[in-house]
């Protein structure tokens, strides 16, 4: 696989073998850590359906506003931006949820018809929608017997 890849003594086994079978479709690991730990990397779902690739990412307390996906190529690339929602009034004893930016690409698959990509948005879960483009299914090729 191309692209950013977690030492593999950091990885572990289900994390290595998810990152591998979907390395054919996407050109980065599923999972990211930096050196503080895990950061604002939305969690996914890449499921194949017979016409289309359907893509779930989850981003609790983001609006669609804060949401930018950008399609060059076969490189799909998802931005955005959890705001911070802490008030300086108000005193705080924890605080785990991440906020910032984040942006993740990846590689789709040869057979992905780019031009007709859709998404939606419902439940803080990010649907994203790539049909697979009919002209580009594998066909069988008929190997003839030639006489010399």
């Amino acid at each position: 696989m191309e692209g950013f890849r977690e030492p593999d003594s950091r990885r572990s086994g289900l994390r290595h073998e998810l990152d591998r079978s979907f390395g054919r479709f996407f050109h980065e690991p599923l999972f990211a850590e930096s050196e503080e730990g895990s950061s604002l990397i939305p969690a996914l779902d890449v499921e194949e359906q017979t016409d289309q690739y359907v893509i779930q990412a989850e981003m609790p307390g983001m609006d669609v506003e804060d949401i930018d996906l950008e399609v060059s190529g076969r490189l799909l690339t998802i931005r955005g931006e959890r705001r911070q929602e802490h008030r300086e009034e108000h005193r705080y004893h924890l605080v785990e949820r991440r906020y910032g930016t984040f942006q993740r690409s990846f590689t789709l698959p040869g057979d992905a018809d780019v031009d007709g990509i859709t998404a939606d948005s419902k439940d803080g879960v990010l649907h994203i929608y790539v049909p697979k483009n009919p002209s580009e299914k594998a066909r069988k090729i008929r190997v003839n017997r030639r006489d010399a």
